[in-house]
């Protein structure tokens, strides 16, 4: 899908730049992954970033092609600017894949095509309670919340519920007490324990105690 005309809505006036805004977020809406393909001969734009933004906030998994890498002379070195943007633009996607290809030369294809297949596979992936559990005994004995009012907060119990994303209950007592910042850390921990790298990750909270413990 071509993307070039798309811009933040308040922005775009001309009916026809509407029209090829709203194709590309339908497109975006309809699909399972999203690769953004980059000029790897210039900095990452604004515009890359923000179709990157409507993909993560669709919910949807997002692989990076450099293009034209057969141009670019300093290898290694744009290829960790580039993933330090993205990453640095988008931390609540993780490690997003980044594959670098040439299609002028048909090269990197077939890298391109495995890393989509990964990404899709978290996407849909369904992870035990078991093991959800286990993890947040570990995770909260690592950091545990901060106190609420000299209180202690106590998270209880984690259970997948969906999948394409990957979406998570989490049970604690005082679930408004708990801060953006403990959430996020959760998150990544969570992320980075199961590798769940390139997916949105959705967690919510909810009062109460284990719904499965006995009485």
């Amino acid at each position: 899908v071509d993307t070039a005309g798309l811009r933040r809505r308040p922005r775009v006036i001309d009916p026809i730049e509407k029209l090829s805004s709203e194709d590309s977020l339908q497109a975006i809406r309809f699909s399972n992954l999203g690769i953004l393909i980059l000029d790897a001969t210039k900095p990452v734009a604004r515009q890359d970033l923000t179709i990157a933004e409507h993909i993560a906030s669709e919910g949807r998994a997002l692989v990076i092609c450099a293009n034209k890498w057969d141009k670019v002379s300093r290898k290694k070195a744009i290829q960790a600017a580039l993933v330090q943007q993205v990453e640095r633009a988008l931390p609540q996607l993780g490690a997003i894949p980044l594959v670098t290809c040439s299609a002028l030369h048909g090269r990197g294809i077939e890298a391109l095509m495995k890393a989509v297949f990964s990404a899709y596979e978290q996407w849909g992936r369904h992870l035990s309670t078991a093991a959800l559990n286990r993890w947040l005994e570990a995770a909260v004995a690592r950091h545990p919340p901060p106190l609420n009012n000299g209180r202690m907060v106590k998270l209880r119990y984690i259970a997948q519920f969906a999948t394409r994303p990957p979406r998570f209950t989490l049970f604690a007592n005082r679930p408004k007490a708990i801060s953006d910042s403990y959430l996020r850390y959760l998150v990544n921990e969570l992320r980075t324990s199961f590798e769940l790298q390139g997916v949105p990750i959705r967690l919510l909270m909810r009062a109460g105690k284990n719904p499965y413990a006995k009485n």
